[in-house]
This record gives C-alpha cells, sequence and structure tokens, in this order.
C-alpha cells in the first residue's frame, strides 16, 4: 500500500511544498487540487503559486518546481518537491499562501491494485473505494 504524506518544509529564507511516498509500491495520482479561500482549483502547487502570486509584477518570484498531475507514479521511499523558494520573498509569499492562509494541496492516488486513497496537508491518506 502506498502512503502519500503531503506537508511543508520551511526555515528563515525557506519553503516548499513536498510529498512522500513512505508505503510500499508506488502510488499513482489520480487527481491534484487545491482548496484556497472558498475556492478549489484543479491544477498542481507550482501553477497554484505562480497564478496567486505573480500577478503582482513587483513579486520576484523565484521557484523550482515538479510538476504533479495525472498519471505520473510516486515510487515508495521516495519525496518529491512540488514547489520550492528559492529566494527570501518568494519563501515569505508561499507561507503566507499554503501556511498562514491555509491552502490545501489534496491528492488523489491509486495502488497498483486500483485501491484509492486520499490524502491532504491537513488530512491522512483515507481510503475512498
Amino acid at each position: 500500500m502506498p502512503y502519500l504524506s503531503v506537508y511543508f518544509s520551511y526555515g528563515s529564507e525557506h519553503f516548499s511544498v513536498v510529498v512522500s511516498n513512505s508505503g510500499v509500491g508506488p502510488a499513482f495520482v489520480q487527481d491534484v487540487v487545491i482548496h484556497y479561500q472558498d475556492s478549489t482549483y484543479n491544477m498542481d502547487p507550482q501553477t497554484f503559486a505562480y497564478l496567486t502570486i505573480r500577478p503582482d509584477s513587483s513579486v520576484n518570484y523565484g521557484v523550482s518546481s515538479t510538476a504533479l498531475n495525472k498519471g505520473y507514479a510516486i515510487s515508495d521511499k521516495t519525496a518529491i518537491t512540488l514547489v520550492e523558494s528559492i529566494n527570501q520573498e518568494t519563501a515569505d509569499l508561499l507561507k503566507e499562501i499554503f501556511q498562514e492562509n491555509k491552502a490545501e494541496v489534496e491528492i488523489t492516488y491509486s495502488s497498483i491494485y486500483d485501491e484509492v486513497w486520499r490524502t491532504s496537508t491537513i488530512n491522512f491518506p483515507e481510503k475512498i473505494e
């Protein structure tokens, strides 16, 4: 059984959103959504961060990222950084959006046996089928 966790990693000049598979076997991503300010966005955290932060052209937006889309397989014992700041200004903005304003990253995934789970930054994995 794959076991995905979505969490934040941060320090004084760093902020990132990470997904890790600490279970057995690969996790096949079925869906990625962001719940933010009473709306749901069907997109990966990197795209969401860009669209949320970037409209202000004065922002020195700097991130490294990995796009997480339907069909992506996350191997067991693997952690993937979905979006990570590469400067202080972006770290502060990502922390504000994801941690302070509580943007929830939710991932639905399946095992090789087609069992389906849902996990998020605020909930542990739960089987949904």
